[in-house]
């Protein structure tokens, strides 16, 4: 079977020989389809030698800068694998990953898979420790991308094997002036129809360092895509309140604080909600509202 390795990069001429190492090494089927999102270095001559020396096929294709989301939107049409796995130009996959994980694919009876969007394993870090909590009791863990995450706490970063048909019938948010958008936007809605599989088996290492990792984006970078993350949380999954109050709460915290960095009037973050999520938001205004101003005096224009 065919395996896409989609690959959204920017400024990575550095890090992406390691990936393709990584790709090589794999011993399995695969194409490696790379959306170059705007690069201002090397890296057009880097993969159009990559593209003539490699042992599997490599699409490579370039778009004006506008954000990952935007890359992968573009990259998986792209695919002609049956299924696709979504790799970071900064990260590496561990070797043998992808048969590990096709095995596990495999083990879902061909009756069952028409129900499930995938499976995912984990990550590690750059000394090769899994990255996030254990799912409770043995591994795997079929379950809803909800369930997953406010019942099962998976935490931490997870990659995998996902079905290329569904992943472009549900294409990231592209909203006008907006660089990033949180996975979960687009795994939410997978997960209303679609259950995946959550195994323990490494595919791919998370390498931590660089400026341009979201923990290093200024908090007004990241101001419009957590609002739309946390309005999303409470909004569309507060079915799942009762399995974890403390992170709806959190949303509520947050949901406040962005909306006030974004100067939405109180009316319309009320407005905006509806039901149990209001109660939730005028609980938490009163804290959201004092990070918000924490947030202006620490800002760098007011600190001229």
């Amino acid at each position: 079977m065919l395996i896409s390795i989609v690959t959204a990069t920017y400024n990575r001429a550095a890090t992406l020989p390691t990936l393709y190492a990584s790709i090589a090494a794999q011993g399995i089927d695969v194409e490696w389809v790379v959306v170059d999102d705007g690069s201002t270095d090397e890296t057009p001559e880097l993969m159009a030698d990559l593209t003539s020396s490699a042992p599997f096929p490599i699409r490579h294709v370039s778009q004006p800068n506008r954000g990952k989301h935007t890359a992968v939107n573009r990259g998986v049409p792209l695919a002609r694998g049956e299924l696709v796995a979504l790799v970071d130009s900064d990260d590496e996959l561990v070797p043998g990953g992808m048969a590990r994980l096709l095995a596990r694919w495999n083990e879902i009876p061909s009756t069952r898979r028409d129900g499930f969007f995938g499976v995912v394993g984990r990550c590690v870090d750059d000394d090769g420790r899994r990255i996030g909590d254990d799912f409770p009791g043995p591994a795997p863990v079929d379950c809803s991308w909800h369930d997953a995450v406010y019942i099962h706490r998976a935490t931490g970063d997870r990659s995998g094997l996902l079905r290329a048909d569904v992943l472009r019938a549900h294409p990231f948010p592209e909203p006008t002036g907006q660089n990033y958008v949180f996975e979960g936007m687009v795994w939410r809605e997978i997960g209303c129809r679609y259950l995946t599989r959550y195994v323990d088996d490494p595919l791919v290492q998370v390498h931590t360092s660089g400026s341009d990792r979201l923990s290093h984006r200024k908090t007004e970078q990241m101001r419009r895509p957590v609002l739309q993350h946390y309005s999303a949380m409470l909004t569309k999954d507060l079915a799942w309140f009762r399995h974890a109050p403390s992170m709806f709460l959190r949303a509520a915290v947050q949901y406040s604080r962005c909306s006030l960095g974004e100067r939405i009037p109180l009316r319309r973050q009320f407005a905006d909600l509806s039901g149990p999520a209001r109660i939730l938001w005028a609980s938490a205004l009163p804290l959201g509202t004092l990070l918000w101003l924490q947030d202006q005096r620490s800002s760098p224009a007011r600190s001229r």
